[in-house]
């Protein structure tokens, strides 16, 4: 990985006043954990902070374990996992959801932090970097059952 250490270490020696974040994303099975694990470690010898952000929408549910490719406790390797196993199967969540969710982690006010982004709903990443406009107005169930 001494490549990418060189373009990581030039990122966060920019100095632009911009919270930085990393994101890795790609198609399942491709390596993006161990991937995310590598970087972690990085940051952590040029003194950052990291967390990593689950942004997949399947990731999120309590027991989706078996075909989401989902981390296990073990190849956590001790490392700070957020937006997994936090909601019931049962329970409705959407990109607005989990865009709230994700500004309320306390980590991100932090100094030297940076969040790797992982995993896979390019939505969900897209809730997370832009200034997105959400609705205010509720999902209409009845229209949604009429067009089903």
């Amino acid at each position: 990985m001494p490549e990418t250490n060189t373009l990581l270490k030039t990122f966060l020696d920019t100095p632009e006043k911009q919270k930085k974040i990393i994101v890795i994303y790609g198609p399942t099975a491709s390596g993006k954990s161990a991937l995310a694990v590598e970087v972690e470690n990085f940051l952590k010898t040029c003194g950052y902070t990291p967390h990593i952000i689950s942004a997949d929408c399947r990731q999120i549910y309590r027991g989706f374990d078996i075909g989401t490719g989902k981390v296990s406790h073990e190849e956590m390797w001790g490392i700070s996992h957020h937006m997994l196993d936090c909601i019931e199967p049962s329970e409705k969540y959407s990109m607005i959801d989990f865009r709230r969710d994700v500004d309320a982690l306390s980590f991100w006010w932090g100094e030297n932090i940076v969040p790797i982004l992982c995993w896979g709903t390019w939505l969900y990443i897209d809730a997370v970097l832009y200034d997105m406009d959400f609705p205010e107005n509720p999902p209409d169930w009845e229209y949604r059952n009429e067009l089903e």
